[in-house]
């Protein structure tokens, strides 16, 4: 992870952390800086000009979009991030944003049992997950025999494959359309794509793409079934095992075929 990013996302954690609802955001940003500096050992000023002068933005604007995020779950601030980061900071970016849920009413909050599925949320992912999901394809590739690689261009919008398919990927309207050269590739890019990336890079080596393809569909199908075990052993509740498991996939932004819930791209 880049410097500018983990001192960036270390202040956004640090303010939701802290905040209540009746705190100023701009005031906990300044306290949370200090600290980050003071961990990192800088001043508070080099802190502020990453999440400033680095974004494009100014300090008003940053607490605007982070109480926005905060409070209705506004993607404005991931969005931002995610322009001024490379590949190797996205996903640990959408990690941050997909498990950190929004408060949207701290009052109804403190009201319902949300707080208790937080914590045993928060049990599972110290127990599957502690340093967030591994990261496709950086960590299935296999390096020794991946050594040539082409790109593919894309829109930096949510893809999906096109109904029917297995090897079309579009864009929501269907403005942007690629014709992968089987399933793995198709699967591959779906899997390698975030919100904001313009390229994917490929391995030409076919059975080296299809292997890469599988580890990490195995890799999701082993993670998910162990937090499905584990939030039945707390709930003895199979249903809500299985609600709380497609939440604990979704905040890992996995993508890879679930077959544990009959989810399968193939």
């Amino acid at each position: 992870m880049s410097k500018k990013i983990e001192e960036i996302l270390e202040v956004i954690k640090g303010v939701k952390a802290r905040w209540r609802g009746v705190e100023s955001v701009s005031n906990l940003r300044s306290e949370v800086t200090r600290t980050v500096a003071n961990s990192h050992k800088v001043t508070y000023q080099t802190i502020c000009d990453k999440y400033t002068r680095q974004l494009g933005i100014k300090a008003d604007e940053f607490d605007t979009l982070l109480q926005e995020w905060i409070i209705s779950g506004n993607q404005q601030l991931q969005y931002l991030l995610l322009q001024h980061s490379d590949n190797s900071d996205k996903m640990l970016i959408s990690h941050l944003f997909n498990t950190l849920l929004p408060i949207t009413n701290i009052v109804e909050l403190e009201d319902t049992k949300l707080d208790d599925e937080e914590i045993i949320i928060g049990l599972i992912f110290e127990e599957i997950a502690p340093k967030g999901a591994k990261q496709f394809p950086d960590d299935f590739l296999d390096n020794a025999n991946c050594t040539a690689f082409y790109e593919v261009d894309l829109p930096g919008m949510q893809l999906d494959l096109a109904p029917l398919s297995q090897t079309i990927i579009t864009s929501p309207k269907a403005y942007f359309r690629y014709q992968a050269k089987n399933p793995p590739e198709a699967k591959y890019i779906l899997y390698a794509h975030n919100l904001g990336s313009k390229k994917v890079k490929i391995p030409k080596d076919n059975l080296a793409l299809f292997k890469t393809v599988k580890t990490y569909e195995r890799y999701c199908d082993e993670l998910t079934r162990r937090a499905f075990e584990l939030f039945l052993e707390f709930t003895y509740d199979e249903e809500k095992s299985e609600e709380l498991t497609r939440e604990v996939a979704r905040r890992l932004h996995l993508k890879g075929k679930l077959p544990i819930f009959g989810n399968s791209r193939e």
